[in-house]
């Protein structure tokens, strides 16, 4: 499972404006750009309308195990307790048009934490 320190996050300002973000993260897996509103509540962190652009070999390249390793990394690296990410609509691929489900996680404590 990968940690804070096993990632960097990038804020690419010249393509954020108000509450959009764009950022680049670079994992042990390859590099992901992602786009989201983003907002702080008590606790959590919430991405609505995520775009994601993985830089990782093909389609599906950076899978579910590795979401759930950069969701738990995020929060560890943010210091909340849980990340909710609503998809945007898709554009590409199966089924443009599609908006995905919410998907939430919690923070699993690290060996670090106890």
């Amino acid at each position: 499972m990968w940690s804070a320190s096993d990632i960097t996050i990038d804020l690419v300002l010249d393509e954020s404006a108000e509450d959009i973000l764009t950022g680049v993260v670079a994992t042990p897996a390859g590099t992901v750009k992602v786009m989201a509103e983003v907002s702080f509540t008590e606790g959590g962190l919430i991405l609505r309308g995520l775009h994601m652009h993985s830089q990782v070999g093909g389609a599906n390249a950076f899978g579910a195990v590795h979401l759930r390793h950069l969701a738990q990394a995020v929060m560890e690296t943010f210091d909340v307790g849980s990340l909710e990410v609503a998809g945007a609509s898709r554009t590409t691929g199966a089924n443009p048009g599609r908006r995905p489900g919410r998907l939430r996680f919690t923070r699993k404590p690290s060996p670090r934490e106890g």
